[in-house]
């Protein structure tokens, strides 16, 4: 439950395949478990879905204490090696790095490239294990794989902070091995994925989508809670307060899933049935090509698919790598950044829940003039989206060109109106297939998106390299880069063509 800028998206790709595999394994194997099961709308099913929201919070915020202060002692390390002081153990790390000096340009560049490398092995960890271990969630049981999923992010924790804590020791570089341990459940990817397939399981279809909601609302209040209050402990007591908060909340939670989360379907054990031969990562990009192919509308369906090169850098560009840029290019400490990451994630949230619902609406009445009005829902979310992905063309090049703090958080607030371009895209990709289909066609998507992570985030680096080198303005770099992404995958999007709509 770590990354949760756009683990929920990803999650619901996964949790279509997770369902699937587990309709017809629950009813050849139900009989044979001994564990309680919690059946759809019963007593229990509040319990699993009050369990997974607090869950998905306690996540959320394990990660926001985590990201900044890794990049926090990443930098100190780099900066003390750079001005070869002595680091032989982490005492020199109890207060938070603030020098200047520190934003030397050298050290910037091989600071974000270490963070870039770690984030795409993380992404490549993802692609790999995500289909193993939704199966795995089938035969050992979904509380199990979320156990084995937080001691794996623990571990990658305990890791890092091994590495930081002898610098002298281990070279800075080693750090990319914790990606590792995401092999142990899977990572962020089959976490989120498992959790929304036991509230589908438990849940009927009047209740299930707000459930769902209750989950997102979880995740998005801590993802702009846990970074401002990360900097708030920064501030008082160094970044390892908070790597050492961040390790201890994956702990507990992976010990409390243990104890009081009830399962919700699934076989377990040696009674469930043996998972299909050729399930696996080259199955599923195997279907999914055959899915699009065999697509009458396939032309739209790939121009969709196309716009994940917009989607994922604009996620990335307002995550950790957002917090390092204003931290060098506006002179600030990062402890400082933080706060810039909880505005943002105040506003997205405002934006998911309310403006993109109310703009849905309003653009369907019919007050509104016939030349703005869509004339079906598929095409409403086409607009939607296109709208999306021009707001985030705009704030990319907004933050790209700000010399000030001030308008480079109006540069984010504007791409936060973009927030939901993700999501509209996936919907609208769901329609031009049947829905016995749609889970082939999600596990590819989502392939595909990781395959873009892993490109995304050393590009990001090598723009901010490249701009610092060629200085003044052009610091900016990685943000015209985002823009221009952006900007293509809007150009796309008024090529698609919305499929008719169904009959009532």
């Amino acid at each position: 439950m770590g990354n949760k800028k756009s683990n929920e998206s990803k999650a619901l790709e996964t949790t279509s395949l997770v369902q699937s595999q587990s309709k017809s394994a629950q009813k050849k194997a139900s009989h044979a478990s001994n564990t309680p099961q919690v059946k759809k709308g019963d007593g229990g099913s509040n319990v699993v879905v009050n369990f997974l929201c607090i869950a998905m919070f306690f996540g959320a915020c394990a990660h926001g204490f985590f990201i900044i202060p890794t990049t926090s002692v990443v930098e100190d390390i780099l900066c003390r090696q750079y001005y070869r002081e002595e680091v032989n153990t982490g005492t020199w790390l109890s207060v938070d790095s603030s020098d200047l000096k520190c934003k030397e340009n050298s050290i910037q560049s091989n600071l974000a490239l270490i963070l870039a490398v770690r984030d795409s092995l993380q992404a490549g960890v993802g692609v790999f294990a995500s289909l193993p271990w939704g199966i795995a969630a089938d035969r050992l049981g979904r509380k199990s794989v979320i156990a084995l999923g937080l001691a794996g992010l623990a571990l990658s924790q305990l890791w890092f902070m091994l590495v930081a804590w002898f610098p002298g020791y281990f070279p800075v570089e080693s750090l990319w091995l914790g990606s590792a341990f995401l092999l142990l459940g899977g990572g962020d990817a089959v976490l989120g994925a498992i959790c929304f397939s036991m509230i589908a399981d438990v849940t009927t279809e009047s209740t299930r989508a707000a459930a769902f909601m209750r989950l997102i609302i979880a995740s998005h209040t801590a993802s702009f809670v846990a970074p401002a209050l990360a900097s708030v402990m920064m501030e008082i007591r160094g970044p390892w307060l908070c790597l050492v908060a961040s390790c201890s909340i994956l702990t507990f939670l992976g010990i409390a899933t243990v104890l009081f989360l009830p399962e919700a379907g699934g076989p377990k054990g040696k009674h469930a049935p043996a998972a299909k031969t050729g399930t696996g990562f080259r199955s599923a990009v195997e279907t999914g090509m055959k899915e699009l192919w065999a697509s009458t509308h396939l032309y739209s369906v790939a121009l969709l698919l196309l716009t994940f090169i917009g989607t994922v850098p604009g996620v990335h560009s307002t995550g950790s790598f957002m917090t390092q840029f204003a931290s060098k290019r506006y002179e600030i400490k990062l402890s400082q950044a933080g706060y810039i990451q909880s505005i943002y994630s105040c506003a997205t949230v405002t934006v998911c829940l309310a403006i993109l619902p109310s703009v849905s609406k309003l653009v369907m009445r019919s007050e509104v003039p016939q030349f703005l009005r869509p004339s079906s829902e598929s095409r409403r979310d086409l607009l939607l989206a296109q709208w999306s992905f021009a707001c985030l063309t705009v704030g990319s090049l907004v933050c790209a060109i700000s010399a000030v703090l001030p308008t480079f958080m109006l540069g984010l607030l504007i791409s936060a109106l973009g927030t939901g371009n993700s999501s509209l895209v996936r919907s609208l990709c769901s329609l031009y297939v049947s829905t016995d289909l749609r889970s082939s066609l999600y596990t590819f998507m989502g392939i595909v998106e990781f395959l873009v992570a892993f490109v995304s985030h050393p590009s990001l680096a090598f723009l901010f390299s490249k701009g610092m080198h060629l200085g003044d303005g052009w610091v900016g770099l990685p943000y015209f880069g985002v823009a221009v992404v952006c900007f293509l995958a809007w150009v796309m999007l008024n090529f698609v063509k919305p499929p008719p709509a169904k009959p009532k």
